[in-house]
């Protein structure tokens, strides 16, 4: 991304917000992955996977630790 964006904003110190560690969240993408899935309509679907995508919104990401900042 150099020469795409100024070194100031590339270099930045991140920001990890939401918060990855809410269920809440984590539903809330899943949530909103599956709609994009189900609609025939959206225009991402020729460029994802969308058995992969499903069977990842399945699991019970509870149960993985995943830490807060991503």
């Amino acid at each position: 991304l150099h020469g795409v964006l100024p070194d100031d904003v590339l270099m930045r110190r991140k920001s990890p917000y939401p918060k990855t560690h809410n269920p809440s969240y984590l539903n809330a993408v899943r949530d909103q992955a599956l709609a994009v899935l189900n609609d025939n309509a959206s225009p991402i679907l020729p460029f994802i996977n969308k058995k992969a995508v499903k069977e990842f919104a399945s699991l019970d990401l509870a149960s993985i630790h995943m830490p807060w900042f991503g």
